[in-house]
């Protein structure tokens, strides 16, 4: 499945005109070219890209935890496909971001590039960054730095959550006296290359079915899906067909975000992996326990206790491909730290019946 998207946020659309409480859909102006209109002064000079990558200071992680990682993800991942352009006296823009179940943030920092009007009063004029209705700073707009700054603003980790939302808002004005809103001499443009960097510290999950898919998919997982299969060195048909299954209610599940599934033979990776098992077919490196029917375990990597394996597993070839299918569609009735399961009820197929296919008997609302 290829990755068509990094991730599902829908591209920000900030806002201009009059003031008004801060919206999670900002619904004016679309971000387009860095000139907000033909008729104001825009910026003709390249906005500088904010520091990422290797040569940002990662922020420090606090408190002692799991393995932690770095990421960085820039407005642009986040869903912002152009410069995102802030207009009017009163201009916002806001952008979503998520953080998985089995990961909790050690420390943030966002990075910014911004350019402004060189008209804008510096007395009464600011951009305001807030992450989840919590202000972190406001950032003066002074003349000589109009056509070019950048700003690097600490996140404190209790203010992220599992969903988040990054607000920006612009006051702008070009006089003290009365003022038209719309002046064209009223806007800012944040580079969509400014980046949010995020230290990630991992938490255990319990070897729970009930957690499923997570976590080895997590619909707050921002990237595209890797998740390994683990076979014997010569795996029968059948066993590759039920891994087709798996793999396949697990590409689903990622959808648009995009998966690949990397195989390895009688060797485990070190993160989060699938296990196909039976009595013949047990790949080394792996305990499987004794099984006793179609049967679907978690239990924690031999090589990286905060990793997880799931077990999928049958005595025979139809005890497997059994445990595959209920995996993929009874995946909700699972709980406990292994389940003997039976061989689901599939229901005879009809036309037109797959999720995503355009039913052809009968009306369908285009929305």
């Amino acid at each position: 499945m290829a990755a068509l998207s990094p991730l599902s946020a829908q591209p920000v659309q900030p806002s201009g005109g009059a003031a008004g409480p801060p919206a999670t859909t900002p619904n004016a102006a679309t971000p387009g070219a860095i000139t907000p209109s033909d008729a104001s002064p825009g910026p003709d000079q390249a906005i500088t890209p904010a520091v990422t990558g290797a040569e940002a200071t990662p922020p420090t992680p606090s408190g002692a935890g799991g393995a932690a990682r770095q990421q960085t993800l820039t407005l642009k991942d986040l869903g912002a496909n152009s410069p995102i352009r802030l207009l009017g006296t009163s201009g916002e823009g806001s952008l979503p971001f998520t953080v998985r179940r089995d990961e909790q943030v050690a420390g943030a920092r966002l990075d910014l590039s911004y350019v402004y009007s060189p008209a804008l009063v510096t007395e009464i004029s600011h951009l305001t960054v807030l992450m989840n209705g919590h202000v972190l700073q406001s950032l003066p707009l002074p003349k000589d730095k109009a056509s070019g700054q950048t700003a690097s603003i600490a996140i404190p980790p209790e203010l992220i959550g599992a969903n988040n939302r990054i607000l920006f808002r612009f006051i702008g004005h070009y006089t003290l006296g009365c003022e038209d809103p719309l002046n064209p001499n009223l806007w800012l443009v944040l580079s969509n290359s400014s980046a949010l960097t995020l230290q990630l510290r991992r938490v255990t999950l319990a070897n729970q079915l009930a957690f499923l898919p997570a976590p080895f998919y997590d619909a707050k997982d921002m990237q595209s899906l890797v998740l390994p299969f683990v076979f014997t060195s010569r795996p029968s048909p059948t066993t590759l067909q039920a891994a087709g299954v798996v793999s396949s209610w697990f590409g689903a599940l990622a959808s648009y975000k995009g998966a690949t599934f990397p195989v390895s033979f009688d060797a485990v990776p070190n993160g989060n992996a699938v296990v196909l098992a039976t009595n013949a077919e047990k790949p080394a490196g792996v305990p499987v326990p004794n099984i006793e029917g179609p049967t679907i375990s978690v239990i924690p990597n031999p090589n990286n206790p905060e990793a997880k394996l799931l077990l999928v597993m049958g005595r025979t070839p139809e005890e497997l491909g059994a445990a595959a299918a209920t995996l993929a569609l009874s995946s909700g009735t699972l709980s406990g730290p292994t389940q003997v399961v039976s061989a689901p009820v599939i229901p005879e197929r009809q036309a037109y019946d797959a999720p995503r296919w355009l039913p052809m008997d009968r009306p369908v609302r285009f929305g």
